[in-house]
């Protein structure tokens, strides 16, 4: 896995530089499939999942350290309740997370159901954004993810946004040179 030498972390700054709305279609993604759920969505940055995932009735929080940005939830996740929501989301966040095994893991224990992870493909980008510690193959992305879960869907998109996103086995996942990756880690 490369890690960039050059990172700056992205929780210690406010405002929108380093942050986009990049992650439309995976958030109409995820609010089309779940219904009626408790949703957290980690890392919410600008905020504007909130509407794409409340469809079908589902109730979102939205957490975010970061200063200067609007969210429900400020503290760090790790101080979050465990098992407090149904779903919890994480759009394009873990790639800028210095300890990603235990971030994963306390995201695992909030949720009651399941987690979706969404990622850049290293493959593709090569990780030459500067608020990126790491970008993770297809391979090591399903490496992380089977410490917590047996029951993982894949996914990618020929698109950064998640737009048409496609569900692919898992011997299919790893060879992707889609740029966009996505898990569903299922508790059951």
């Amino acid at each position: 896995m490369y890690k960039n030498d050059n990172f700056v972390d992205l929780a210690f700054q406010g405002g929108s530089e380093g942050r986009r709305d990049s992650q439309t279609g995976w958030q109409d993604f995820v609010g089309t499939v779940v219904a009626k759920k408790s949703i957290l969505d980690v890392g919410s940055g600008l905020g504007n999942s909130r509407a794409r995932l409340s469809r079908n009735g589902n109730i979102v929080t939205l957490q975010e350290p970061a200063p200067d940005l609007e969210a429900d939830i400020k503290v760090g996740i790790e101080e979050i309740e465990n098992l407090s929501y149904d779903i919890v989301t994480c759009f394009d966040v873990i790639e800028h997370i210095p300890d990603d095994k235990t971030f994963m893991e306390n995201l695992f224990k909030i949720c009651k159901e399941s987690l979706f992870i969404t990622t850049p493909n290293f493959d593709v980008f090569g990780c030459q954004n500067k608020y990126h510690i790491r970008e993770y193959k297809p391979h090591e992305l399903v490496e992380l993810c089977s410490q917590f879960s047996n029951n993982v869907k894949y996914l990618v998109c020929p698109n950064t946004q998640g737009r048409n996103p496609q569900i692919l086995e898992k011997e299919q996942f790893i060879t992707t040179k889609m740029p966009a990756l996505a898990a569903w880690l299922n508790k059951f």
